[in-house]
């Protein structure tokens, strides 16, 4: 038998082993609203969950004295508690004097990974953050993006000049 051979039994011979360490059971990913808002609240913020016009659910909160939203998309309405795909944290700043140009929105787009800048031509200036929490424990993953997205406001408040 040549090496070749032998070396293909042998990685044979241990794919049967070795296959089953690398199957993971599938997680949902799918969080509750009502959840992130006790997280929230034990992390020392303020939140609420309502409804939105589509009968959507988000959450009011405020972190270092800014409000901002949590917007759920792919919700399951019908399930008890509701479940949802993902999320969006959404802060918006308006009154801005001078105000911030396309420009400097465009690069701190360019410069930043998670939270991304907007405005609406109308004077209002949003900062987003998407999260799709695919296979990740609720808690700890949402405590993290909380931490991201607390970050993302403190930086982005100081490039656009808000002023609490």
């Amino acid at each position: 038998m040549s090496v070749r051979s032998l070396l293909a039994a042998a990685a044979l011979a241990l794919i049967p082993s070795i296959a089953p360490a690398q199957i993971t059971p599938a997680t949902s990913g799918d969080v509750d609203p009502a959840e992130f808002v006790r997280i929230l609240q034990s992390m020392g913020n303020t939140a609420k969950v309502q409804t939105d016009k589509d009968g959507e659910p988000e959450i009011e909160g405020r972190t270092q004295n800014i409000n901002f939203l949590i917007f759920f998309y792919n919700c399951q309405k019908q399930a008890q508690p509701v479940r949802c795909r993902s999320y969006q944290f959404w802060a918006s700043f308006h009154d801005l004097n001078p105000r911030p140009t396309l420009e400097q929105l465009n690069q701190w787009n360019e410069t930043k990974r998670l939270a991304q800048a907007s405005t609406d031509g109308q004077g209002r200036y949003r900062l987003k953050m998407n999260v799709n929490p695919k296979g990740a424990d609720v808690d700890v993953s949402f405590r993290a993006y909380m931490e991201w997205w607390n970050l993302a406001l403190r930086e982005y408040m100081v490039y656009i000049g808000f002023r609490k």
